[in-house]
């Protein structure tokens, strides 16, 4: 990548240009990440064992269920080899902050010999840890079902459904980064940090969330620095955006509400801009709602199960928490003020994905570099109504709800029964609110140590995926 050159000035539309060499095009921001994110990816795909990133076992179970048509959480017949793949996953890689991170030569022959059988259905329970909505798996649910109908192999279906969530992921971000007016290269980057590198490889609804995020405030940045009159098709992919996203992870409900600061002078009338605005936010927002409730009266009603940070009990939580809301609100003090949080998520946001694994320490602070170097160095914001205080502001209250919202799924659904302080957050949450973020931070718009943000960017690719595939190599298999 010695050769990359500077960036031209800004285009009109907003955003830096493609990477130009002698006054002729070669790359821009997303052809980066396509590459770094392809190269990265499909090498993770094949170097993580099966089912044993993060929480690939839970992910696995409720996509197959999704893909054989059990579309609400309770028990479901699945073919029998799919039910003794999680069977041997689950005596494999128990559940913990530290379990096993590898199959045995025997363990992984014993999977590679799975056959379909889906002439002998076993019954399999839900795991209260993947209760996620149907449309979480919209990439992964029709080519797993495709492949099932074929009669592949269970652990066939599970790498099929492993890269359908990549090429997904993969996708959408790609198609953020080109229609993003600004930060096209800090968006890039952000895209390519190790934990959403190898969450992009694994079977998971994080694909789909990360990537749908990502799109859906591109195209509202674009819109409110946009001129004339707003287009309907621009609408429609704003509302089909804000509604899957508000599917595939509840917490992200409350995303769409920055299409409030697209400016009144694009639509007819007043009128006309808190319909169409109404019309991205409102249906997301009922059916998320409308799931979380499902789930509640239906799956969580006097259900209590273990994770790492004890016996949860969901149906008592809540109760707790709206008989005693000023207690719930020093249990979220506690925990943003009373531990390091702060500082702990940013680590896991640079450096800590799978199973859990950290990356060195000494990769991190390298990482940060990199990103703040390419931040620095990236367009500034031109584009008076996207660094107005109201849209800052917006974005900044957007982040804290959800948040907020974050914190008190993980309190009623993670943290054990009266918990002093709210367990399970992790830094990569904030990846979905990135693009919101990069509306804050201040860019010189210029090389740094003689480089530009292209070059910059291409340096945190390399390291990105050299350091992501060393950690899994050595996490899995030292």
């Amino acid at each position: 990548m010695s050769g990359l050159s500077a960036e031209a000035p800004s285009t009109a539309c907003g955003g830096p240009p493609p990477l130009q060499m002698q006054g002729r095009r070669l790359i821009g921001p997303e052809w980066l990440f396509l590459f770094f994110a392809l190269i990265g990816g499909l090498a993770l795909v094949a170097l993580i064992p099966p089912l044993a990133g993060g929480n690939e076992e839970m992910n696995f179970q409720r996509s197959a269920m999704v893909s054989n048509g059990h579309l609400l959480v309770k028990p479901a017949m699945l073919p029998g080899g799919i039910a003794e793949l999680l069977d041997i996953t689950d005596r494999t890689f128990t559940e913990g902050k530290h379990p096993p991170l590898h199959y045995s030569r025997r363990q992984f022959d014993q999977v590679a010999a799975l056959k379909l059988r889906a002439d002998q259905p076993r019954l399999v329970e839900p795991n209260p840890i993947a209760v996620l909505n149907p449309m979480s798996y919209l990439p992964q649910a029709p080519v797993m079902a495709a492949a099932q109908a074929i009669g592949l192999s269970p652990l066939g279906i599970f790498y099929l459904g492993r890269l359908a969530g990549l090429v997904a992921g993969i996708a959408l971000t790609f198609f953020a980064i080109r229609v993003a007016p600004v930060r096209k290269y800090t968006l890039a980057a952000v895209a390519l940090l190790p934990p959403i590198l190898f969450s992009r490889s694994t079977l998971d609804a994080d694909q789909l969330t990360n990537g749908l995020a990502f799109l859906l405030l591109a195209l509202t940045m674009r819109e409110i620095a946009a001129p004339g009159a707003i287009r309907a098709r621009t609408i429609a992919a704003l509302a089909v955006a804000a509604f899957l996203l508000a599917q595939a992870k509840s917490a992200y409900l409350f995303l769409p509400l920055l299409t409030v600061a697209i400016p009144a002078a694009r639509f007819a009338s007043t009128g006309r801009k808190a319909a169409v605005c109404a019309l991205i936010i409102v249906p997301g927002v009922f059916a998320s709602v409308g799931w979380m409730l499902l789930l509640k009266l239906t799956y969580f009603t006097d259900l209590q199960y273990r994770t790492w940070s004890g016996v949860v009990q969901p149906h008592q939580q809540l109760a707790a928490v709206l008989a005693h809301p000023f207690g719930y609100a020093l249990v979220l003090l506690r925990t943003l003020f009373a531990t390091a949080f702060f500082p702990r998520i940013v680590v896991e946001f640079l450096g800590v994905f799978g199973p859990p694994v950290r990356l060195p320490m000494l990769v991190i602070v390298g990482l940060a570099g990199l990103l703040l170097v390419t931040v620095a160095s990236d367009e500034p914001i031109m584009e008076r109504s996207l660094k107005s205080f109201r849209v800052r502001l917006l974005a900044i209250a957007i982040v804290v709800v959800t948040m907020l919202l974050i914190l008190t799924l993980l309190y009623l659904q993670w943290t054990r029964f009266e918990g002093a302080v709210v367990d399970g957050f992790n830094g990569r949450y904030l990846y979905p609110l990135a693009p919101l973020l990069l509306l804050l931070v201040p860019s010189a718009g210029r090389k740094l140590f003689g480089l530009a943000s292209s070059t910059w960017l291409a340096l945190l690719g390399g390291v990105s995926i050299v350091a992501t595939w060393m950690m899994t190599a050595w996490t899995y298999f030292a």
